[in-house]
């Protein structure tokens, strides 16, 4: 879970991506400001910020918590309670169950050059207007785990937060993947 994944082929930040997984260059991203020098830039001084994803791009179109979507084989995209324990390997206090930020230090460990090991990029987001965001200030990786039909679980990492938020948002925005060894 070390980087950002970072495969695809780019497209324009106001298009939809679709579910195709059938091979790398069938699966879209996103890059910050619609620019492909962006997911391969180093925003983060150790790793690029790698592609930006709509949930159900990144999940190849599966429902199922754990899949290996847009991973290479052998890994999968963390579920909610992996990326919990992650959270709670790095901050004892952050519960499972709650919602919003959390913690007392998860955040600053789980960012560039913190104690973590993670090195979670600031890479920002795409809106679902399709307007790309806050890159060097923020940042927001899927879980595989849905949150409603409509809505996926995921975590924030922000410049200005020692703590990790946690929250259910629209499958529409594009963010961050990680990927886990099986």
């Amino acid at each position: 879970m070390k980087q950002n994944m970072n495969i695809g082929t780019r497209i324009n930040g106001g298009s939809n991506q679709g579910t195709d997984c059938s091979s790398a260059s069938a699966i879209q991203k996103y890059c910050y400001n619609n620019i492909d020098a962006y997911c391969d830039s180093n925003n983060n001084p150790n790793y690029p910020d790698g592609g930006l994803y709509q949930w159900s791009q990144a999940m190849c179109g599966s429902t199922t918590p754990g899949v290996q979507g847009i991973c290479p084989d052998g890994w999968h995209i963390p579920t909610d309670a992996e990326l919990c324990t992650l959270e709670q390997t790095v901050d004892s206090t952050i519960s499972c169950d709650s919602t919003g930020w959390r913690g007392t230090d998860g955040g600053t460990k789980l960012k560039p050059n913190g104690s973590s090991g993670f090195e979670g990029n600031l890479a920002g987001y795409r809106q679902t207007n399709g307007s790309l965001y806050v890159r060097g200030q923020e940042t927001y990786i899927w879980s595989s785990l849905e949150g409603c039909s409509s809505a996926s679980w995921l975590r924030q990492l922000h410049e200005r937060s020692a703590g990790v938020y946690r929250n259910a948002l629209s499958k529409l925005y594009g963010y961050s993947i990680r990927r886990l060894k099986d």
